[in-house]
């Protein structure tokens, strides 16, 4: 198995909206002294968009982070870490991710570039911002963030001994088994969700319902039913259809591109006509018109493998390193 080189830095903020400032939003759940004293934290603006980028604060210590993350090498900054924010609701056993910065790159402090625009608008709504607080460590642009909407919070993070306690604003998931199962678990939610949009009229995110084989201790009971609302990239599903068709003309039968698996062949007629089509332009890059020559035939453990490239690469993959993910030595 190929070993996860991610490097994630998860860091716990107050519980907001929008994060785009103190206009109509406020913090409803603090984290740390600071912002319940004062009503504001420089996470209050982790979400608002400068030029481009976006700018992330936590109340931390970037600079053992940053030794932490790079194997205790002296660095003053890291490219491309992955920065989860994670948020509770009153109670540490209640915390969820709120969203992500991805291929980032965290440093030492700076103050925002925005820093003299946010002090004004926030007088406007009745808080007194000191600029000198305006600062940053993580920076990434707005097209590798995402931010989920306060309803769609629903991905848990464990805590507890070994995990996030009330005393740390950060977490690295490197310790182990359990760790390394979380880690992959919530890279791959990461990547199902998306990542164009911050904004969280517009995001575009998948449910996520199952952590409780990562914890020690009783599990709850199954089958309750539950309603789940969410949002979803809207799929064209006579596109795969014809695709599969065409292909199935070409070939005169379905299997994996990749590792040549055939479903009819395997399971005989329960697997008749079943592939999974993956698309080789990623639907996260925008709505746009298909076409069936953009699908290619997978099956599903070298589907699933494929996204998991996609989330080390940082990057789709051609239909050649697509169709190599059964075959590659690793």
């Amino acid at each position: 198995m190929t070993p996860d080189l991610s490097k994630v830095l998860i860091c716990r903020i107050s519980w907001m909206r929008d994060y785009r400032g103190l206009t109509n939003d406020a913090i409803s759940v603090p984290a740390g002294d600071f912002p319940k004293k004062n009503g504001w934290g420089g996470e209050c603006w982790n979400f608002r968009a400068w030029r481009g980028s976006l700018y992330g604060y936590a109340r931390v210590d970037p600079e053992p982070m940053v030794r932490r993350l790079n194997s205790g090498t002296d660095a003053d900054s890291l490219d491309e870490v992955t920065v989860v924010w994670v948020s509770h609701k009153g109670s540490i056993d209640k915390t969820y991710v709120i969203g992500w910065f991805e291929q980032a790159t965290v440093g030492k402090w700076s103050q925002r570039p925005d820093a003299e625009m946010i002090v004004r608008e926030a007088r406007k709504a009745g808080r007194k911002v000191r600029q000198k607080e305006l600062r940053y460590f993580v920076t990434c642009k707005t097209a590798d963030a995402r931010l989920l909407p306060e309803g769609e919070r629903a991905f848990p993070v464990p805590t507890g001994k070994g995990w996030m306690s009330w005393q740390n604003l950060r977490f690295y998931p490197d310790g182990g088994t359990k760790h390394e199962k979380f880690k992959g678990r919530l890279l791959d939610y990461i990547a199902a969700t998306g990542r164009p949009a911050h904004d969280s009229q517009t995001a575009a995110t998948v449910p996520y319902l199952g952590m409780a084989e990562l914890l020690d201790g009783p599990s709850k009971p199954e089958g309750k039913q539950v309603l789940v609302t969410h949002t979803v990239r809207e799929r064209d599903t006579r596109l795969a259809k014809r695709a599969k068709e065409r292909f199935r003309r070409k070939y005169g039968r379905l299997f994996c591109e990749a590792c040549e698996f055939d479903f009819h062949a395997k399971y005989g007629t329960v697997g008749k006509g079943f592939i999974e089509a993956h698309h080789v332009t990623p639907l996260t890059q925008g709505p746009r018109h298909d076409n069936p020559d953009d699908l290619m035939m997978l099956c599903a453990n070298c589907h699933r493998m494929v996204h998991r490239e996609i989330i080390h690469r940082k990057r789709s993959l051609t239909r050649d390193e697509a169709a190599n993910i059964a075959t590659r030595s690793t």
